[in-house]
């Protein structure tokens, strides 16, 4: 299914990219859920496994369990592997609904499984511009706390006068 557009690259006002792009989404929606709900699928299999993991855990216990120092490695490394594979998936799930809207904006045919495949076939370009944005925020981050928390813990009258 393409969409009918009549000038694809004719200047839009504010409320007509609002229009295009919600009349993308309810022509296509089965296209876009298709490819959330497959892109969500290995961060929920590992999301399930540990809740099961941890609710068996629970039940076998006799007693309450207490947190040991020695639990840490094991909480890190679940939770690692979670934000790993769901970031790794929305990166992929992100890249091909973009690769499907820009062919439905051309008015080329889009499958969910082109969309993917293409995805995927991009994907170390997409997690290295993924990772060194991400990195920049926290850059950026950082930095703004340091130089806001420096003028306040060591006021003068320079900070003072800004």
């Amino acid at each position: 299914i393409t969409m009918p557009i009549d000038e694809p690259f004719e200047y839009l006002s504010f409320g007509g990219t609002f229009n295009r792009t919600f009349s993308i989404w309810f022509d296509r929606f089965d296209f876009f859920s298709s490819i959330a709900l497959i892109a969500l699928v290995p961060f929920a299999v590992i999301y399930i496994s540990t809740a099961l993991l941890i609710a068996i855990w629970l039940i076998e216990e006799e007693e309450i369990p207490d947190f040991h120092p020695k639990h840490i490695p094991m909480i890190v490394f679940i939770f690692g592997v979670e934000f790993v594979v769901y970031t790794i998936s929305t990166i992929i799930g992100r890249a091909a609904i973009m690769i499907g809207v820009a062919k439905m904006y051309v008015g080329q045919s889009a499958t969910v499984t082109d969309c993917l495949k293409e995805a995927w076939a991009k994907k170390l370009p997409l997690i290295a511009v993924s990772s060194t944005i991400g990195l920049g925020f926290l850059l950026v981050v950082a930095a703004m706390s340091i130089l806001t928390s420096f003028p306040v813990a060591v006021p003068n009258g320079f900070v003072i006068f800004l």
